[in-house]
């Protein structure tokens, strides 16, 4: 009970430390979250570099209360991943798609164009 707590707090914090410190930025440092929506699920996701690849985590909560869903990958150069929900029968998809392209990682969701989320070199690595 104490890590759902935890977890939730922390989604929470992260989001409003991102909702406040760079809404509307396009260029993040790793480690430097980003608030996504996926339809009524709203999170944060930020990556680390490792050394086998960048590690990204995102995680979402669909309700206050409600226990937060994290997804965690590493991709490696010109890699992608993507988050979905389904809709009705012949409705697309919503989705968010993050993309490591060279040092930097980009994610693009189905309603928006493609942002930035952070360039390695940006942050002086």
């Amino acid at each position: 009970m104490l890590e759902r707590k935890t977890l939730t707090g922390l989604a929470i914090a992260a989001a409003l430390t991102c909702a406040a410190g760079v809404a509307g930025a396009e260029q993040l440092s790793p480690m430097a979250g980003r608030t996504v929506a996926l339809a009524e699920a709203r999170g944060v996701v930020f990556y680390t570099a490792e050394k086998d690849g960048y590690r990204l985590v995102a995680t979402f909560v669909a309700a206050p209360g409600a226990r937060p869903i994290r997804f965690v990958t590493t991709l490696a150069p010109e890699q992608r991943t993507t988050i979905s929900v389904p809709q009705g029968v012949g409705e697309p998809a919503i989705e968010v798609t993050f993309a490591r392209q060279g040092d930097r990682m980009v994610v693009n969701d189905s309603r928006n164009t493609p942002a930035v989320v952070a360039d390695r070199r940006s942050a002086g690595e």
